[in-house]
């Protein structure tokens, strides 16, 4: 499929300042193709980097722009794009692939995934190397998506949390987005067969970080599915802001518990595993002198949302 594409190599060749439209069309077209099949076993991404640097002298930085929004483009293909920066590219300037929000914009228009927008606004920190210049440029660019385009808000508020950035104030205005969409889209009583998983889950990571509380008239709305998600997300939230002592109890209330299902019983043990691991391994001198350390309890939440479930 590849080779049967005509790219005048020639025609390239013998003008070096100019491309003639077709064969810059066939030359996307196979990079767009090798971004395909470098998802095979048999080919992986080494192929698709062979031929990146084969032909990135005849691509300038529209191109480069072009192949990272594509749909085809993935978190990997993105990352050896820019292990290519300062690389020598069409007439002989030099790659910068500079993550700006109208890159972001157009990857998430043209269908980016949660994997690659992860990686774009990580590259981007680097880049800036300003937390607080970040933050608001994250800010914007979860304010400029379209609210009635479920994808154009899933997508990058996953991306942040999935970085562990996601905020109270990004949690609550995904929420608010969540909720219009749910209520505009859905007028009318939903079975809960028709409600996508999707939406349950994002419907609790949101509720687990912001805490928000939605009206119970509003809540009513909502298909029972994604109301027990919520629910399990905003519980989620309570316990993640209780004190340790408070957390503690909890815990020590469901460890003395006989008829704990078996899910929570293999959590619990994961849990305690990693608690003990962790308490062993980062408690210092100054720690046990003072009396001062607490254990991390981040997977809490996690085992707080199975308990709920069954609650």
């Amino acid at each position: 499929m590849i080779n049967n594409l005509n790219i005048s190599y020639d025609n390239i060749e013998n003008n070096p300042n100019y491309i003639d439209r077709k064969s810059k069309e066939a030359l996307l077209s196979n990079f767009y193709n090798y971004m395909k099949i470098s998802e095979m076993a048999d080919y992986t991404i080494i192929k698709y980097e062979q031929y990146l640097d084969k032909n990135i002298k005849y691509l300038n930085e529209k191109d480069f722009f072009e192949l990272c929004i594509s749909s085809w483009c993935n978190a990997e293909h993105f990352k050896s794009m820019i292990k290519r920066r300062g690389n020598i590219i069409f007439n002989g300037e030099r790659l910068e692939l500079e993550i700006t929000q109208n890159l972001l914009a157009n990857a998430m228009e043209k269908g980016g995934n949660v994997d690659k927008i992860k990686s774009m606004l990580v590259q981007r920190r680097r880049d800036i190397n300003n937390i607080d210049v970040c933050i608001k440029l994250e800010r914007e660019f979860i304010y400029k998506n379209d609210p009635k385009r479920f994808n154009a808000y899933e997508v990058p508020i996953r991306a942040f949390a999935e970085n562990g950035w996601l905020t109270y104030e990004l949690a609550k205005v995904g929420q608010q987005y969540f909720i219009d969409f749910m209520i505009d889209k859905y007028k009318i009583t939903i079975p809960d067969d028709y409600v996508l998983n999707k939406w349950c889950a994002f419907c609790e990571l949101l509720a687990a970080h912001s805490g928000n509380v939605i009206h119970d008239q509003t809540i009513s709305c909502l298909p029972l599915r994604v109301q027990k998600a919520y629910k399990k997300g905003f519980y989620t939230y309570l316990f993640k802001n209780l004190e340790v002592e408070e957390k503690n109890k909890y815990l020590l209330q469901l460890h003395n518990t006989n008829n704990k299902p078996n899910v929570i019983k293999q959590k619990y043990t994961i849990f305690n595993y990693h608690r003990k691991s962790y308490y062993k391994n980062n408690r210092n001198n100054s720690d046990q002198q003072n009396n001062t350390y607490k254990p991390d309890l981040r997977l809490c939440s996690d085992l707080w949302n199975i308990v709920t479930f069954y609650m």
